[in-house]
């Protein structure tokens, strides 16, 4: 399940940005909580929504991915027919340099 792997890899980041219980994932459709109270699922979803610069040098390409800000402060992401493991890949990339972009943020403003 394409929506599982992408959840696993949120697990994964450095800086534990991300919350996920896989436990209850059973569909294409995926909720999780971010760890930090400095980031509201409202503006993490327009980090990943938009593409800068500094994404293109790192990841050699601007990705997109569309999520939504849901209850009790998750954010929802729904893995449709269509969408590819290239696509899943791109989306743990994207996941990851938000979480690192952020990281590199917080320090900064310490």
């Amino acid at each position: 399940m394409k929506s599982l792997s992408f959840l696993t890899a949120l697990t994964e980041c450095d800086p534990p940005l991300y919350h996920v219980d896989l436990a209850s994932v059973e569909t294409n459709i995926v909720r999780f909580c971010l760890r930090v109270p400095g980031l509201s699922p409202s503006h993490f979803c327009e980090l990943m929504e938009e593409v800068s610069e500094e994404e293109i040098d790192a990841l050699d390409q601007g990705v997109r991915v569309l999520m939504f800000p849901h209850v009790r402060g998750t954010v929802r992401a729904v893995w449709h027919l269509g969408i590819s493991e290239e696509d899943t890949q791109l989306a743990i990339k994207k996941a990851q340099f938000v979480a690192q972009q952020f990281r590199i943020k917080s320090a900064r403003d310490r």
